[in-house]
């Protein structure tokens, strides 16, 4: 499936779950915006990593989207949790 036609699904799932996507967000800014509201970027996933570590061993058609990200992030109040 095209890039295009994946995320226009991806748009309208989120929409009929009653959520608005918003994108365009470039990493550093998101770092940054995470810190200034007082949390610790815990992991950040790229395309790539979301493909080998949830998708490596499906069977079905699903594949990581083109230009998703994954990010974990923590309160600095929180940091010292582990999971």
């Amino acid at each position: 499936m095209a890039t295009k036609s994946r995320i226009k699904k991806l748009v309208e799932m989120t929409e009929q779950l009653g959520e608005t996507m918003h994108g365009g967000y470039y990493v550093d800014d998101m770092w940054q915006t995470l810190r200034s509201e007082g949390f610790v970027l815990q992991s950040h996933f790229a395309p790539p990593d979301v493909e080998a570590w949830f998708f490596a061993n499906k069977e079905d058609d699903l594949k990581a989207m083109e230009h998703i990200y994954l990010v974990s992030a923590l309160k600095k109040a929180d940091a010292d949790y582990h999971l």
